[in-house]
């Protein structure tokens, strides 16, 4: 199973995104979702997910940016190892 992580200030995108994965039929499990950068960067610590689908711009950090950065560290990965998707 793929961990999948949902970060967006809308409250209704992340509603829709977690919908689409659930019905997908694929193995994709969303263990969590933060709706401001500050929330997301403390639950990718402990939860590591697979997969982070984040906004780009959300309150209490200045970009999604910042957090994808952030979560490529963690899992002591260079940066071309990265893909990042605009929907």
């Amino acid at each position: 199973m793929i961990s999948v992580y949902i970060a967006d200030d809308e409250v209704w995108i992340t509603i829709g995104l977690k919908k689409l994965i659930q019905k997908s039929g694929l193995p994709f499990e969303v263990i969590g979702e933060a709706h401001n950068g500050v929330t997301t960067l403390e639950d990718i610590k402990t939860l590591k997910p697979d997969v982070l689908f984040t906004d780009i711009r959300m309150p209490a950090f200045r970009s999604g940016s910042h957090v994808l950065y952030f979560r490529t560290s963690i899992c002591n990965q260079s940066r071309a190892d990265l893909r990042l998707c605009r929907i």
